[in-house]
C-alpha cells in the first residue's frame, strides 16, 4: 500500500506540501499571539508609537504568510523547480509592504503636524508624498526584474516635456494651487471678493475654485484667474468701516434736526458690534437734508455687517414715525409767476 502512495505521490511534493502548510499556521498563529500580547501590553501606555506598531502588523496579511510559507517550503523540500518564482514573488511582497509600512508611518507623522489652519497645506504634501514614494519603488521594483530605468527615465522625461506644453494652461492653475495652498490669501469658508464677485469660497480644486454667492449660486473661477486677481478677504477683517445716509425734508423744523443727532447716537449705542465714528449733518441735497452715521462693525463676518445695518435702517424708520419725521423723497416745487 506504502509503495502504491509513493509511486502515485511523489515524497518530495508531499515534503513539500507539509512544510508549506506547517510554515503558514506557524507564520500565521505567531502574527495572532504577537498583536494580541501587543494590544494588552500597549493599553497599559500613553505613547502612540505603539499604537502604529500595531497598525504596521495589522496591515499583513494572509497572503504574505502564504508567500513566506512557500519560499520557506521550496528551500527546504529541494523543489527547484519553482524557487525562481517564489523568489520573485517575495520580492514583489517585500516592495509592496515596504511601500505600505512608509506611506502608514508618513500618515502617522502628518496627522500629528495637522493642525486647522494648516489642514490643506499638509494634506496636499501627504498626497505629492505618497506619490513619491510610489514613484521611486515601482522604479526600484522594475530595476530588480531586470528593467533598465536610465533609458526609460529619459524617455519618460523627453514625453514629460511635450505632454507639459500640451498641458500648460492646466499646469499653470496646478502651480497656482500650490501657490494658493502655501501663500493662503484665502481658504474655504472665507468671504471673498474678486471683481464684480462676492462670495463664500466652498471648495479649492486643483484647477478651479468655487464660491458661493449670496444668491447661492455657484461661481467657478480658474486658480490662475485667482493669484493674477485682486483678492479682497473679508473674513480676515478685525473690523469693517461702514456709513448710513439718511435724508429728511427740507420742511423739517430746526428743533427735529438737532433731535435727530440724538436719535441717531441712541440707536446705534443699543447694538452690540459696533464702535461710533460720527454722526454729522452731512450735506444740503437738492431735495434733502442729509444726516451721515459712519461707525465700525467689530467683526469681520459680513452677514453680521449686513445684520448690523439692517437693524439700523429698523430703528431708524420706527424712531423717525414716534417722531413725526419724514424721510425725503426725489420731488420737484414748480413756482408759476404771473
Amino acid at each position: 500500500m506504502t509503495n502504491i502512495i509513493s509511486h502515485i505521490i511523489n515524497p518530495n511534493i508531499l515534503k513539500f506540501i507539509i512544510i508549506l502548510a506547517g510554515s503558514f499556521l506557524i507564520l500565521y498563529l505567531i502574527k495572532v499571539f504577537v498583536v494580541k500580547q501587543l494590544v494588552k501590553l500597549f493599553k497599559k501606555t500613553k505613547n502612540d508609537y505603539d499604537d502604529l506598531l500595531i497598525r504596521l502588523i495589522s496591515k499583513i496579511h494572509a497572503f504574505a504568510y502564504l508567500a513566506i510559507a512557500l519560499f520557506i517550503a521550496t528551500k527546504y523540500s529541494n523543489f527547484t523547480e519553482i524557487e525562481f518564482i517564489t523568489s520573485k514573488l517575495i520580492l514583489i511582497f517585500a516592495f509592496y509592504y515596504g511601500i505600505v509600512f512608509s506611506l502608514e508611518i508618513l500618515k502617522f507623522f502628518i496627522d500629528k503636524k495637522k493642525t486647522p489652519d494648516n489642514k490643506h497645506s499638509i494634506t496636499l504634501i501627504h498626497k505629492v508624498l505618497n506619490v513619491v514614494i510610489w514613484l521611486f519603488a515601482l522604479l526600484f521594483l522594475l530595476q530588480n526584474f531586470g528593467v533598465n530605468i536610465t533609458s526609460l527615465i529619459t524617455g519618460l522625461g523627453i514625453a514629460g516635456v511635450a505632454f507639459a506644453f500640451a498641458i500648460q494652461n492646466i499646469l499653470e492653475d496646478i502651480f497656482a494651487y500650490f501657490t494658493i495652498h502655501f501663500d493662503k490669501p484665502f481658504k474655504i469658508g472665507d468671504f471673498i471678493n474678486v471683481g464684480d464677485d462676492f462670495g463664500t469660497v466652498k471648495k479649492i480644486g486643483l484647477k478651479s475654485t468655487r464660491i458661493e454667492n449670496l444668491l447661492g449660486d455657484e461661481i467657478v473661477f480658474s486658480n490662475r484667474e485667482l493669484t493674477e486677481a485682486r483678492v479682497h478677504n473679508y473674513k480676515k477683517m478685525e473690523k469693517r468701516r461702514n456709513s448710513v445716509t439718511i435724508g429728511v425734508e427740507y420742511s423739517t423744523s430746526f428743533d427735529k434736526l438737532e433731535e435727530i443727532k440724538k436719535i441717531l447716537k441712541d440707536i446705534t449705542k443699543e447694538i452690540k458690534d459696533i464702535e461710533l465714528y460720527a454722526i454729522t449733518f452731512d450735506k444740503l441735497n437738492s431735495f434733502s437734508l442729509d444726516f451721515k452715521i459712519t461707525y465700525y462693525v467689530l467683526n469681520g463676518d459680513y452677514i453680521r455687517h449686513l445684520e448690523i445695518q439692517e437693524t439700523i435702517n429698523f430703528q431708524v424708520v420706527k424712531a423717525f414715525r414716534e417722531k413725526g419725521i419724514n424721510f425725503a423723497f426725489p420731488s420737484q416745487t414748480i413756482y408759476l409767476q404771473k
